[in-house]
């Protein structure tokens, strides 16, 4: 916890409250008593703020200072209640809200916060309780998106879920002990709408159609057999880089055996890719405890195959130059 995220003593935590301060969570000594303890949970009560009761040694390991048995987390955003958040999501034509239950882990909470954001969500529901708290972390995994996107605090979720219907928002939950699966859904989707381009587009790519249904099995085959970024690399790799790669080989050495041309390519962009792996290398030694591992790899992996391709570009120049 930062000491700037935080208040102590009963009094000041009072004041904070009465002032609408956004209050993420209050921590009580246990077995504390007092008319101003009383005063205080009284408050919290009535806010429905989240808060607990905790021994003396671990609000003296949150704060060094004088906290009498009190200590209060600010949060760093604005916490709206459920009729405001109502408000803000009816001006969206088709309502897309997050509810999230009993996310507990900053960095997880954050890196969906910044998920939530570009997929076009217009507010995020949590609960109370049991949800991870808005601290750095979180507005660092969450790389900002934390500020953009309007975040409800309620006491249930399902008074949340009751509400929303009631606005006739359509509530659709994911489980890991559902039976159906959303990709199964969107593969039907994403099927149909393969095979509407194919019959449309026969007559340009009925010379391709075995070529490129055989890339379609394997893309199948490749992306449920691995997760997504593993599925998504081997994809890139195969059916993007490989062709473009050849491509690029015949535009830069002519129409030579594929081969050759092949080998001559790799030898000529060798140093870029030595270059980006050991880029790669370095950011995975310096920032795997610091961001989402998994999306710098990803971003690092487009980096080391797409470096190669400045050989083409200074071609390109250099051949309008010489006309």
């Amino acid at each position: 916890m930062e000491k700037s995220a935080e208040i102590y003593g009963i009094r000041a935590v009072i004041e904070a409250i009465n002032s609408k301060k956004d209050i993420d969570k209050v921590f009580i000594q246990t077995g504390l008593k007092g008319k101003l303890i009383g005063q205080l949970e009284s408050l919290i009560r009535k806010n429905k703020i989240n808060f607990s009761y905790v021994p003396t040694q671990k609000l003296d390991r949150l704060s060094k200072k004088n906290h009498q048995g009190v200590i209060a987390r600010i949060s760093p955003i604005k916490f709206y209640d459920i009729n405001e958040f109502s408000k803000i999501i009816e001006k969206s034509k088709i309502p897309f809200i997050l509810i999230l239950d009993q996310i507990s882990d900053v960095r997880n909470f954050g890196a969906i916060i910044r998920t939530a954001e570009i997929s076009g969500v217009d507010g995020i529901i949590i609960q109370n309780s049991s949800s991870a708290p808005i601290n750095s972390d979180t507005v660092k995994t969450s790389a900002g998106a934390i500020f953009n996107i309007p975040i409800c605090k309620v006491s249930h979720i399902k008074d949340a879920i009751y509400h929303l219907q009631s606005m006739d928002i359509s509530i659709i939950c994911a489980s890991e002990k559902a039976e159906k699966n959303i990709y199964d859904v969107a593969l039907i989707f994403s099927g149909l709408g393969t095979l509407i381009l194919l019959i449309v587009n026969f007559k340009i790519l009925k010379k391709q159609l075995f070529h490129q249904l055989a890339l379609l099995i394997v893309m199948l085959l490749v992306f449920f057999t691995y997760d997504l970024l593993p599925a998504f690399a081997i994809y890139f790799v195969f059916f993007h880089s490989i062709p473009s790669i050849l491509e690029q080989s015949e535009y830069l050495f002519g129409k030579s055996p594929s081969k050759e041309n092949f080998k001559k390519f790799l030898l000529k962009g060798a140093l870029y890719w030595i270059l980006a792996m050991v880029f790669l290398l370095t950011m995975y030694l310096v920032l795997k405890n610091n961001i989402d591992f998994s999306l710098a790899i990803f971003f690092s992996f487009l980096a080391a195959i797409t470096f190669p391709h400045v050989l083409v570009i200074y071609k390109m120049k250099s051949d309008i130059h010489t006309k």
